[in-house]
């Protein structure tokens, strides 16, 4: 007999949560601008495997990585920031990553911030509502060395 369990609140149990989340951006975003562009989407376990994706892209004509990233962000609600590289940077790799964004990142050019409508639920006795709440600012970071 094979017993398997998940030890809550540590890194097996944020990595249950993150395949079926990462899977479903990955679809969403190829679907939205193609199974050429989209190469990798993770979300990192410095983030708990929620509030922060990183995307990695084949950039053709037309496309636009800030799109790609206000997309990535609108399609979880708990994601709070997004980072969209070339797919020369391995994203599984933070360290990676992170060297990009410190390396190719110019602040004025390629970092978005802006706020977002909160998703909230209506309260069940009533009729749906909507609110005008808004969300913690997101930041959508773009480290895309062919941009320049």
């Amino acid at each position: 007999a094979i017993c398997q369990d998940i030890f809550s609140g540590h890194r097996e149990h944020q990595l249950m949560g993150a395949l079926g989340h990462e899977g479903s951006v990955f679809n969403h975003l190829r679907q939205k601008f193609g199974a050429d562009c989209i190469t990798a989407v993770t979300l990192p376990y410095s983030a708990c495997g929620r509030y922060v994706v990183y995307v990695s892209i084949r950039k053709p004509q037309g496309l636009d990585p800030k799109e790609v990233g206000r997309a990535a962000l609108g399609f979880l609600r708990q994601t709070h920031a997004a980072v969209v590289v070339d797919d020369d940077i391995n994203i599984f790799s933070e360290e990676q990553v992170l060297w990009a964004v410190n390396t190719y990142v110019h602040p004025d050019r390629d970092i978005e911030i802006g706020v977002r409508p909160a998703h909230r639920r209506a309260p069940r006795t009533s009729t749906p509502t909507s609110t005008k709440a808004s969300s913690p600012a997101v930041a959508t970071s773009i480290c895309n060395r062919r941009m320049a």
